[in-house]
């Protein structure tokens, strides 16, 4: 089963969105939820309390909540990193179902996968 996702705020890629959701991706996005505005960590637990993985292109912050939570014993569902500009939509589109393919929801949990890894 494919993880279900949720895109922070930072994330400004709809098109990217639209074809995962086209792909059969159950997602959401911050804007969808009203946490647009709450800060990182607490998106990250908005997510994890639903099960949901994060998509985000803030990698600094999430990167920082990971090791910090996972260094208090704290779980999330998971996080994919983007860096946007990088690639094209269709690059996007085709690394983000080959890495929903590849590993199952079940196995996203504490994860941080870099979307840059999934040629």
């Amino acid at each position: 089963m494919r993880a279900r996702l949720y895109f922070d705020e930072n994330f400004a890629l709809g098109a990217l969105i639209t074809a995962i959701v086209q792909a059969g991706v159950d997602c959401v996005r911050a804007v969808d939820c009203d946490t647009e505005e709450w800060p990182d960590e607490a998106q990250l637990g908005f997510a994890a309390e639903r099960g949901l993985v994060v998509v985000t292109a803030d990698r600094a912050d999430f990167l920082r909540i990971h090791s910090r939570w996972i260094g208090s014993g704290r779980s999330h569902a998971g996080i994919i990193i983007i860096t946007q500009g990088r690639y094209s939509i269709g690059e996007l589109i085709r690394r983000m179902l080959r890495l929903l393919d590849a590993v199952p929801a079940k196995e996203f949990a504490d994860r941080v996968e870099f979307l840059s890894n999934w040629e």
